[in-house]
């Protein structure tokens, strides 16, 4: 009974948290301030604390918090759904061999190569980096866990993965796991539920969707004069991350950091239409936000993924347990802060 209390005292405690966050500063902030407001006077009608001036909506008392006015706007996002789209769980993870690291907790390599080990799948299409060009993306598949460790760690560049993919399939591999961004998870996707004039090759194969969080990509060319143009030669870069909003190159036993914003002109210009932050179309996403630093996300979508990541976890490869409340809503912030920026695709530009 009185777990039972304690469990309905922290369901209440956290809408009360979600009220006081989409208040009327927030609803101005992400619609009326970005031009978004539809004049449909949704939110005047439900709270007399508002009323229309000059055709957008204005507060003319003192607002209550209540989140009525974000919730009944037509072009509000507040539901996990809307965000991050459907999911069985949320995780934090890392790899349990100090051989399998990777960009944040090793996680994706590590369950790569349990279901090699495992003999789940034959091929993985990953992305490497090129051995000629420094920090260029290299797609390709692999069939041996060797091959997977040389996939670790992020690239900030598109990569041409689904040409890697078709030869996986054409070379008779008929278990697959696919290792993407958003936009490269949803090609995958779309070849599975609409194969026009794929047929004959997507009937053979089953493919695991593996997808990544991605705020931005960069173009190569761009990244790489930034870099250099900053006095690091490209080939001593160890490892690139994203964090609060910084890129953070390490380098010669260095790390030296920059604001996101200062590569702007060479954001890849699909990006500044994508409202995906989580792969939603994938089987498992995985990312940094949400967890401590050394740490991967995790966010199981269908049955054969939530499977695999428990079977690993139990298996001994990856170290699981369940997302708190408040390190998933970093991930649902970070995944709004996106979704909105469809509004605001000329204010991205700048």
């Amino acid at each position: 009974m009185v777990q039972a209390m304690k469990g309905g005292f922290k369901r209440i405690e956290k809408k009360l948290k979600e009220r006081a966050s989409f208040n009327f500063a927030q609803l101005k902030t992400d619609i009326v301030d970005t031009g978004v407001c539809t004049q449909c006077g949704a939110c005047v009608a439900f709270c007399e604390k508002i009323a229309m001036e000059n055709g957008v909506p204005v507060l003319i008392g003192n607002c209550e918090s209540c989140g009525v006015c974000y919730a009944q706007c037509p072009r509000t996002i507040i539901t996990e759904e809307g965000l991050i789209g459907n999911y069985l769980a949320a995780y934090t993870a890392q790899s349990k061999f100090k051989t399998i690291k990777g960009q944040d907790g090793g996680v994706v390599s590590a369950l790569l190569s349990y279901c090699m080990k495992e003999n789940l799948i034959d091929a993985a299409v990953v992305t490497q980096k090129d051995n000629e060009h420094p920090w260029k993306p290299h797609p390709t598949f692999v069939t041996k866990i060797p091959q997977v460790k040389k996939a670790s760690g992020s690239i900030y560049c598109h990569s041409h993965t689904i040409p890697a993919l078709v030869s996986a399939i054409e070379e008779g591999f008929r278990s697959i796991a696919f290792v993407g961004t958003p936009c490269n998870i949803d090609a995958v996707y779309k070849m599975q539920k609409s194969p026009s004039r794929l047929f004959n090759l997507m009937i053979k194969v089953n493919i695991l969707r593996f997808g990544l969080f991605c705020m931005d990509s960069f173009t190569y060319e761009g990244l790489k004069s930034f870099i250099e143009n900053k006095g690091i030669p490209l080939e001593n870069v160890k490892k690139m991350e994203i964090f609060g909003g910084q890129l953070r190159i390490h380098y010669d036993n260095n790390m030296t950091k920059f604001k996101v914003r200062e590569l702007d002109q060479y954001r890849s210009s699909s990006c500044h239409f994508c409202t995906d932050l989580t792969s939603e179309n994938a089987d498992v996403s995985f990312g940094g936000v949400g967890s401590p630093q050394g740490y991967t996300t995790i966010l199981t979508r269908t049955n054969i993924g939530d499977e695999i990541v428990r079977e690993a976890a139990d298996d001994g490869w990856i170290a699981l347990d369940e997302m708190g409340f408040e390190d998933f809503t970093k991930v649902l912030n970070l995944a709004r802060i996106k979704k909105i920026h469809l509004y605001t695709v000329a204010r991205r530009k700048e």
